[in-house]
């Protein structure tokens, strides 16, 4: 796309020309195209003052040009005259379309070049014509010096803000600083609001047989529980006779059975945890499973007579049919429900072990067991 130029501001006096360097040597000129036809002549300016010229006469037309011929070599080149004030220049007119241009003669050398005569005072500058399309931009001359720089211009509205750009790595942490004085001391805050009540006194009565060849609970050949073993804190009793199989009753008539304890305030029983150890082989390959179950017993402060207290049965996980399980290898869990079980003070108390296989095919055992765990309570 062609731009359009205003019209050129007045061109101010040319400088002195400085002295011309040594040219260097002509480079092979390229074919020259067919040459368009002639544009029409602008209106001459006015000439400087020429020597008297006798009267032209009129000029015939133009024949058509003829091949060039080869160039001559060029002769030397004469000293240059001083140029003589250079007259006004004309209108320029608009450029005609460029003829093909013909072919080239060979050039011959380039003769020295003379010295430059002093250039005379430009003369005022005609109207600029019309702007031809731009050629094709030359190789980028060497820069020149920087100039001095301007004075700085009125500062433009700030541009909308750029996205914000990925956060750069964080960079090392400086020295700490000095600390500074202490500030005065805030008014006090007002009080929150009370957190809940925590649980209050729990504590935890341990148990253990501590010896796992001592406790022997046994069922029948029905698979009930037929004999419970009972244990204290490091110690146990061998095992009691049930009032009645898969009963809740017994009575100890033997010292070594006398592992209770007796209560020397009123508690609540809330939650009790336990494991069992086999501490003899247990086949079961041909039988259902084994399951052991715990439970607390009590007695009143003067007897030897024992209730189970329901609240507080539960069964461990099982002993699986159908395996063999060697001894002192398998460790089996449990722990009964969330409970409330209030027990008063001089209560005895005496923590169980028994064994039973609910479902059939069954067999009598009196394996030797070792258990042990927990009781959690607190003050009533």
């Amino acid at each position: 796309m062609i731009a359009w130029t205003g019209e050129t501001g007045a061109t101010g006096p040319t400088g002195p020309t400085g002295e011309t360097g040594a040219t260097g040597p002509t480079g092979p000129t390229g074919e020259t195209g067919a040459t368009g036809p002639t544009g029409p002549t602008g209106e001459t300016g006015a000439t400087g003052p020429t020597g008297p010229t006798g009267e032209t006469g009129a000029t015939g037309a133009t024949g058509p040009t003829g091949e060039t011929g080869a160039t001559g070599p060029t002769g030397p080149t004469g000293e240059t005259g001083a140029t003589g004030p250079t007259g006004p220049t004309g209108e320029t007119g608009a450029t005609g379309p460029t003829g093909p241009t013909g072919e080239t003669g060979a050039t011959g050398p380039t003769g020295p070049t003379g010295e430059t005569g002093a250039t005379g005072p430009t003369g005022p500058t005609g109207e600029t014509g019309v702007t031809g399309p731009t050629g094709p931009t030359g190789e980028t001359g060497i820069t020149g010096p920087t100039g001095p720089t301007g004075e700085t211009g009125v500062t433009g509205p700030t541009g909308p803000t750029g996205e914000t750009g990925v956060t750069g790595p964080t960079g090392p942490t400086g020295e700490t600083g000095v600390t500074g004085p202490t500030g005065p001391t805030g008014e006090t805050g007002a009080t929150g609001p009370t957190g809940p009540t925590g649980t209050a006194g729990l504590f935890m009565v341990p148990f253990s047989t501590g010896y796992t060849a001592i406790a022997t609970p046994t069922t029948n050949a029905a698979g009930q529980s037929l004999r419970i073993a009972v244990t204290g804190f490091g110690e146990s009793g061998l095992n009691i006779a049930l009032g009645a199989p898969n009963g809740n009753t017994f009575s100890p008539v033997i010292a070594d059975d006398f592992y209770m304890f007796t209560l020397p305030a009123d508690v609540i029983l809330t939650k009790i945890v336990a494991s069992v150890v086999n501490g003899a082989a247990i086949d079961l390959t041909a039988f259902n499973n084994l399951v052991p179950y715990i439970v607390i017993a009590t007695a009143p402060p003067d007897s030897r007579n024992f209730t189970f207290v329901p609240e507080t049965y539960f069964d461990t996980a099982p002993y699986l049919g159908g395996q063999i399980y060697p001894a002192n290898t398998t460790i089996v869990n449990g722990e009964s429900n969330d409970i409330s079980v209030t027990l008063t003070k001089g209560t005895q108390v005496m923590i169980c072990l028994g064994l039973k296989m609910p479902v059939g095919p069954s067999l009598a055992l009196a394996p030797t067991m070792g258990f042990n765990g927990g009781l959690i309570m607190r003050l009533a």
